[in-house]
């Protein structure tokens, strides 16, 4: 078959010699050609003359020729038992002898051909037939043969090449050097080095190929074995199959499992034992355990141990019907808490049973700490809306009742003990007085930032926290080497120095000892912008150096659960928001303890002059 010959279906010989019938027909065949042929015999030859034979013959062959040799075999017995009984007498001599076994022996001669016959024409319609089930499966399969030569250099196609490398005479048949035109840069010099290495050492010819067709890139997987001629020539004889289908699902497979592996959220997959199978990056961030560290074993170590069998039944319930969403308590490698939201779905196998459930899980840890702060804040806010307004309510009655001490005082009655007395309840009186101002100067705000005497601002926090911390056996210095005017919000000022006092006495604890220091200073990392650095120093055991990259990040806490871990963070953008900035320095060797640094810009003494506010 010629490979740039027009290609038909091949038709499949049901006539010929013998004819396909069915073999108890073929039988009645040769019955009915001895019939005939002893019949035309006996009406037309006389024993003794020489065509005697000639219709048995014909008889017999006419039933190897429809029949086969086997309806052969059967006619001959049929029309030489038949001529035996008639011309066979002992006084004929050897002549009828001689007649009967050239007879016979051309009987013999037509069933071996007709024989012959008819294995070659099996084996032809055997061959027709594989190779119209080799045409049939190379078009289903998107394949083709090919044949290359290099000795002359031309590859040959079959015709099935055409639906992928396009129609033409050359797509079947032309130069090697053609062929690579049509390859991809990529891979046309490892093709030609791959096809010559082949011929050279006899090795067989694998590679997947990239043939541009019309601008589109069409994947080819073209493998090859190495024959000889009579000559002794190599050859390639080689088969090629289109895999542009499967490499593009692989590409998006590939594709889908790389978006997969870099989203943020946990992606889970699991067997219906429970067994991991599958752990992308989002769910070593979360989880933080290594996809080695979890594979095989059972999803339920994500779970803290009280939420183990609810998490079974949420499973059980998402195979049943097919997904299912809940938020999860889980623990990371740590040990710490995580709060998840997990979206179960099920996963079918290739008989369409559920296989195993695959899990989303986003992380709401920070979700739910903002949600807990938040009502903590507005708790807070209620509770100093609260405070205020008893604070006000308080100051009412406290100015009568230091009236009534003043009048009290200048009463000629009172004996020296009274006095005294009087004098210890106008103190108490006047530190009552205070404590509802700084009560109501920690609620108030302004709308607009304001000149603020820092000192003031310092005093007040130092003076909220100095009997709380005489009664924890904390030492709380202050000194101020400036009275500094800055531009600011005072409430916010107040909260960045509690905050940081705070934090100081918590880390001191019993006998620890805190200061606040403010002092001149300049901003060199901003032209040197002149202002005021305020430092809050503590002897306490010192914040850890893996720690203090982290500390204005939000919700990192080293106080547990007694920390939301927005302080510092909170502290940070009231400090920026004033075009400030915020130090920190620490050491937990010998000379322990902790300093944070807080600079502000100072206030401009003409911009003050003008402004008509009141300083806070």
């Amino acid at each position: 078959m010629e490979p740039n010959s027009p290609r038909t279906k091949a038709a499949l010989p049901y006539s010929g010699f013998p004819l396909r019938i069915p073999v108890a027909l073929r039988f009645l065949t040769a019955v009915v050609f001895s019939i005939a042929g002893l019949a035309a015999t006996h009406t037309t030859a006389g024993l003794e003359t020489d065509h005697f034979f000639l219709y048995l013959l014909l008889a017999v062959l006419g039933s190897a020729w429809v029949g086969g040799w086997l309806a052969g075999v059967l006619a001959t017995g049929i029309t030489a038992a038949a001529a035996f009984f008639w011309m066979y007498h002992p006084s004929h001599g050897s002549q009828d002898v001689t007649r009967f076994g050239t007879f016979i022996a051309t009987c013999a001669l037509l069933c071996w051909l007709s024989a012959v016959i008819e294995s070659r024409r099996k084996t032809q319609i055997s061959l027709q037939e594989d190779e119209e089930r080799l045409r049939l499966a190379l078009k289903a399969g998107d394949a083709w043969t090919w044949e290359w030569d290099p000795k002359t250099g031309i590859i040959r196609r079959s015709s099935e090449a055409q639906n992928v490398l396009g129609g033409g005479p050359a797509t079947l048949s032309d130069a090697l050097e053609h062929t690579l035109k049509t390859i991809s840069e990529l891979d046309r010099e490892r093709v030609a080095e791959g096809l010559r290495r082949s011929v050279e050492t006899g090795a067989d010819f694998r590679q997947e190929v990239r043939f541009l067709i019309e601008d589109t890139i069409r994947w080819v997987d073209a493998r090859a074995t190495v024959i000889e001629d009579e000559d002794g020539n190599r050859k390639l004889l080689g088969m090629s199959v289109d895999i542009t289908d499967r490499k593009r699902a692989e590409h998006a497979s590939r594709r889908q499992a790389q978006i997969i592996d870099q989203t943020h959220d946990a992606v889970i997959s699991a067997d219906m034992r429970g067994a991991i199978r599958s752990w992308n990056r989002g769910a070593e961030r979360i989880f933080q355990y290594k996809a080695e560290e979890v594979l095989g074993k059972n999803i339920t170590i994500l779970a803290m141990p009280e939420q183990e069998g609810f998490l079974r039944k949420k499973i059980a319930a998402a195979i049943s019907a097919g997904s299912m969403q809940t938020e999860l308590v889980t623990r990371r490698k740590s040990g710490e808490i995580a709060n998840v939201h997990l979206s179960l779905s099920i996963m079918l196998g290739e008989t369409g049973e559920p296989s195993g459930v695959v899990g989303v899980a986003l992380d709401i840890t920070d979700q739910k700490r903002a949600e807990a702060l938040l009502r903590n804040t507005e708790r807070m806010a209620a509770m100093g809306r609260l405070a205020a307004t008893i604070a006000h309510e308080i100051n009412n009655p406290l100015e009568s009742v230091t009236n009534v001490f003043y009048l009290l005082a200048k009463h000629s009655s009172l004996d020296q003990t009274a006095r005294t007395y009087l004098g210890i309840a106008e103190d108490e009186l006047k530190r009552i007085s205070h404590i509802v101002k700084q009560t109501l100067g920690f609620y108030r705000e302004t709308e607009r930032p304001v000149p603020v005497q820092l000192s003031t601002v310092l005093d007040s926090v130092f003076e909220l926290y100095e009997h709380r911390g005489a009664k924890m056996g904390i030492s709380l210095e202050r000194k101020y080497e400036v009275d500094a005017t800055v531009l600011g919000f005072p409430g916010e000022l107040r909260q960045v120095f509690s905050n940081l006092v705070v934090n100081a006495m918590e880390a001191v604890g019993e006998d620890g000892r805190v200061r606040i220091r403010a002092y001149p200073s300049r901003d060199w990392r901003n032209g040197g912008q002149p202002g005021v650095r305020v430092i809050v120093a503590d002897n306490g055991p010192g914040i850890a150096t893996k720690n203090r990259t982290h500390l204005f990040e939000p919700f990192f806490t080293t106080k547990g659960e007694r920390g939301t871990g927005l302080g510092l963070w909170v502290t940070l953008g009231m400090v920026q928001k004033h075009k400030g900035n915020i130090r920190v320095r620490s050491n937990t060797g010998q000379n322990h303890g902790t300093v944070f640094s807080v600079f502000l810009p100072k206030h401009d003494e003409a911009e003050r002059d003008r402004h008509s506010q009141r300083v806070a």
